[in-house]
């Protein structure tokens, strides 16, 4: 059985990648008869052959950007996410604490947590740092408000249920609460991740000299469009890769152990 999940797994996850290249492949071509036909000037939009090109002609400086700005967006993703789902688990064993801290988690989540971005530059400075505590407060908010909404809004004959068990409220929250609210969670990792990038390109167009990020500020200082879509392209690619490695953690670890238990 677990031979046969494993191998089902993997099956979805390489028609997937065929299914994105596909698609890619066809806006791509559809992409580069239009600038040809029209005759579009290469400063208002470039050649996808061109951005192949660019890519292949300067890969190690984009190598190099993709790393930072991924390690950036993997570890402040990483954090908000622990962040939020230990926030979320906090607020939900607690009335007392929802009832103080909910509204702060209401007025943050309202306004554009890009506004602090100055604020992180004063008090941290241009390093990667800034690109991490960015990429982390981007990705906490739509973790622990999903999470926290799917964690006090547990099916109440399922609460019900447990409670004629005589469950202590800590074996409700970990063994009922949380094992409903998976799914939420999974869900609420697949934004954050995305979000936890933008995040980290955020801080990179504050300052400093690596990353996409800074790619595409220096890009668009000189009209060089073949460099910012060949960085746009790769950071499509970033988020891909990132929703993708959850859903395939999701579509192996968690469906197995559901399975088991």
């Amino acid at each position: 059985m677990e031979i046969f999940s494993s191998q089902s797994s993997l099956k979805i996850f390489r028609q997937e990648i065929g299914r994105y290249v596909t698609s890619v492949a066809v806006a791509g071509i559809a992409w580069q008869i239009t600038v040809t036909a029209f005759d579009v000037p290469k400063y208002l939009l470039p050649r996808p052959l061109e951005v192949i090109a660019v890519l292949f002609k300067e890969y190690p400086a984009f190598i190099e950007a993709m790393y930072y700005t991924s390690k950036n967006m993997l570890v402040g993703g990483s954090l908000g996410i622990i962040a939020g789902m230990f926030t979320a688990l906090i607020l939900a064993s607690s009335k007392a604490a929802r009832w103080i801290l909910e509204p702060y988690l209401s007025i943050f989540q309202s306004f554009p947590r890009e506004s602090l971005l100055p604020l992180l530059v004063v008090w941290i400075g241009f390093g990667a740092g800034l690109k991490i505590i960015n990429a982390m407060l981007l990705a906490f908010f739509p973790v622990s408000v999903i999470s926290l909404n799917a964690l006090v809004n547990t099916r109440k004959d399922y609460i019900e249920l447990v409670k004629s068990w005589g469950m202590t409220p800590q074996n409700i929250l970990f063994k009922c609460r949380l094992m409903c609210a998976v799914p939420s969670i999974i869900s609420s990792a697949k934004l954050a991740l995305p979000y936890a990038l933008i995040g980290s390109v955020l801080g990179e167009f504050m300052g400093g000299n690596d990353g996409l990020g800074n790619i595409i500020m220096t890009s668009s200082a000189t009209f060089r469009l073949d460099r910012i879509f060949a960085s746009i392209l790769l950071l499509a690619l970033l988020g891909t890769l990132g929703v993708g490695m959850i859903t395939f953690f999701q579509n192996t670890v968690f469906k197995r152990f559901y399975l088991d238990n």
